[in-house]
């Protein structure tokens, strides 16, 4: 089922901490956290906005679908609001390597695909276990691509934008187009933006398209792949889960967050709010420094007589 509600959305991001405290805990556990995602991971640091902290993701959610949500409701009921999602081969990298990707120049693609129009976005990493069935030499793949809520264009114009990115632009799965969207009804924008900012909780598999062939003079029926693919979820498992966390430990949910047009205005508001507790803890914790120094400072108290 798509995370696309509100019980779906806090089902899917209650148990990550101890689901990957009881991996770490395994005497044989093949995958271990990294040292910053295990800092990142509880609860209490939500403040930061890490992306592998699940309580991070449910305060920052609450504060968007609020504001994203007022903000397309007040749009004329003419304009369209779209929920798109863009695909790029040369964005997907072996898991190895995909960390260091520069997800700015995703995000400038994104840009120049869609210039005119306004969006609000978020980039996700889709795991894929089995990448070497379509590239030789891969295990396990990291697929980084935005989903979007997108406005101020036509419907014709979005086809004609999808159109030109599906005939110019591969993906990592033959047969599988780079660029689709879908209009939305305002009462489904909210569950669009939870699944926009679902965190990396499925693994994908991909596996070989078959057609039925006639052979031999018996009339024979087999099956032979069509040189198309197509991919399943699953959830992801412990050492996955494991993986995905360290992935994610280096990135922030703002700076995977962008926008265009009238969207800018609306993702600095979501940005501004889910950071004002974490510029509290900060002043907090100066203040806590700056006391253990005045204290150290102070001549010792003379003995009363």
């Amino acid at each position: 089922m798509p995370i696309n509600t509100w019980p779906r959305f806090l089902a899917a991001h209650t148990d990550d901490p101890s689901s990957i405290a009881r991996n770490e805990e395994r005497l044989h556990a093949a995958i271990k956290l990294t040292r910053e995602a295990h800092l990142e991971i509880a609860p209490e640091q939500a403040f930061a906005l890490s992306a592998c902290n699940y309580t991070a993701r449910i305060n920052y959610a609450e504060v968007a679908t609020d504001l994203i949500t007022r903000f397309t409701s007040s749009l004329p009921r003419s304009a369209p609001v779209f929920f798109v999602t863009l695909i790029r081969d040369s964005y997907t990298l072996p898991y190895d390597d995909a960390a260091d990707l520069n997800l700015f120049k995703l995000e400038q693609w994104v840009r120049a695909e869609l210039h005119g129009a306004s969006f609000i976005g978020m980039t996700e990493a889709a795991l894929y276990t089995n990448a070497g069935e379509v590239r030789a030499g891969w295990q396990r793949a990291i697929s980084w691509h935005p989903h979007l809520l997108v406005w101020d264009v036509t419907e014709q114009r979005m086809h004609e934008i999808c159109d030109s990115i599906n005939f110019r632009i591969r993906t990592l799965i033959p047969g599988v187009r780079a660029a689709h969207f879908r209009r939305l009804e305002p009462e489904q924008v909210e569950g669009q933006v939870l699944y926009m900012l679902k965190a990396p909780v499925n693994e994908y598999r991909i596996y070989p398209k078959m057609r039925t062939v006639t052979v031999g003079e018996n009339s024979k029926t087999m099956k032979e792949p069509t040189g198309r693919f197509r991919s399943k979820k699953y959830q992801l498992g412990p050492g996955d889960l494991t993986r995905m966390a360290n992935l994610m430990a280096s990135k922030t949910l703002d700076g995977l967050s962008f926008a265009a047009g009238e969207g800018k205005a609306v993702l600095d508001a979501i940005n501004f709010e889910t950071r004002t507790a974490y510029r509290a803890v900060q002043v907090q914790e100066r203040d806590r420094e700056a006391t253990r120094l005045r204290s150290r400072s102070l001549p010792p108290k003379r003995r009363q007589r």
